[in-house]
This record gives structure tokens, C-alpha cells and sequence, in this order.
């Protein structure tokens, strides 16, 4: 069972999401480019795992 706290958290980052997605006008693929500008804008900061020789 989920604690109130995380239920919270959840409750946040949907918020959150849906004011992206409303600021991009509800567009998928506006709300593609505008992550995907954030990722190469941030680039540096994320960490990526490396692929395994079976997913290469």
C-alpha cells in the first residue's frame, strides 16, 4: 500500500505534467520537442546507464 506522502509526491508531478502539457497547448509532439530540449539543454546533468552488449 502507497503512504500518504508518496500519494502526495504523485499528486505533484502530475500537476506539474499536466501544466507542461497545457503550456505546449495540449500538442504531443509540442510536448516531445519541449522535452527534448531539455534534455539537450541539461545534458551534462543526466545520468544515462550503459547499454549491455545485449542491447546493443
Amino acid at each position: 500500500m502507497m503512504s500518504e506522502r508518496s500519494k502526495d509526491v504523485i499528486d505533484r508531478v502530475r500537476a506539474i505534467r499536466r501544466k507542461i502539457s497545457e503550456e505546449v497547448g495540449n500538442d504531443p509532439e509540442e510536448l516531445v520537442r519541449h522535452y527534448q530540449e531539455l534534455d539537450e539543454k541539461y545534458r551534462t546533468r543526466i545520468l544515462r546507464r550503459k547499454q549491455t552488449s545485449q542491447e546493443k
